[in-house]
């Protein structure tokens, strides 16, 4: 989808401004997992971040600081992957974190979605 110059100028100042938002609502040491992560894919920086997740974070939050997620299996239910596998060597190590994604219209669910509970482990199906 390609948006005109003054559309990616809007979702840039918007993405821009929900990242300031979020750079304060975690410690130091988490938001440097998640940059990490971003980065690196590394499993341990990213078990950083989501050791201080806690249920009712925002949906918005969460992927401001890390990005979008590897993988949604089904509404509401997202996976984020590291690089590194776990003790099988068949499923990939990262966090499942799952939100409330009950909202009456668009708008709203991007304003309200609060997460319910996340996993870190092996992700597998």
């Amino acid at each position: 989808m390609q948006f005109p110059i003054v559309g990616r100028s809007l979702i840039l100042a918007i993405s821009l401004t929900l990242l300031c938002k979020t750079q304060g609502k975690w410690p130091e040491e988490a938001r440097k997992g998640a940059a990490i992560f971003r980065q690196t894919r590394k499993y341990e920086s990213l078990a950083q971040f989501v050791s201080v997740l806690k249920k009712g974070d925002s949906k918005q939050a969460i992927f401001a600081i890390l990005g979008e997620p590897d993988y949604s299996p089904s509404s509401g239910i997202y996976y984020f992957s590291a690089v590194e596998t776990g003790e099988g060597q068949d499923c990939p190590l990262g966090v499942i974190v799952e939100f409330d994604e009950v909202a009456e219209n668009e708008a709203q669910r991007d304003a309200d979605v609060r997460l319910l509970e996340s996993t870190l482990g092996e992700i597998c199906e």
